[in-house]
């Protein structure tokens, strides 16, 4: 079994029942709110993100991530390029990326792809979109998405 997926399969059963009540605050900043789950709200734009192991991923470990933590806790999928460039915010962090996010590598994959051999993915670095090959992981990580659901206001 490759590193990635034994690493996910672990974290995963671990965290699976923080994640669901994302657990206690562990740090916030104005916009960003970090959860013991490793779970980080975005307030801005009522997005949830899930980094993965630390670890390098392709594509397809990118895609997995994000299919586990959906069975374990509904909801999380591959983050659009869009997604992905509402995190950038250049000088936030020492990546434009807010360290709350916990990655070391600062280039995740997308989810949109290009045949089977291509998919996107964006650079907190650079501030650039790119294409990758999807079999490609050194210094590439995985982040899974969910919108928040935010209760109903009575009317």
């Amino acid at each position: 079994m490759r590193p990635f997926a034994l690493l996910t399969i672990i974290f995963l059963a671990a965290g699976a029942a923080l994640a669901s009540a994302q657990g206690d605050v562990v740090k916030n900043d104005p916009r960003f709110t970090l959860y013991e789950s490793r779970v980080v709200l975005d307030s801005k734009t009522g997005l949830e993100w899930w980094p993965a192991p630390d670890i390098d991923a392709n594509w397809h470990d990118a895609k997995r991530w994000a299919h586990y933590a959906a069975q374990f806790n509904g909801g999380w999928r591959m983050p659009t390029i869009k997604e992905l460039e509402t995190l950038y915010e250049e000088g936030l962090g020492d990546h434009n990326i807010s360290p709350l996010i916990q990655i070391t590598e600062y280039t995740v994959w997308a989810s949109e792809h290009k045949g089977e051999k291509s998919a996107w993915c964006f650079s907190y670095d650079t501030g650039q979109a790119s294409w990758s090959a999807r079999h490609r992981s050194p210094l590439k990580r995985a982040i899974a998405v969910r919108t928040l659901k935010r209760p109903q206001r009575n009317q």
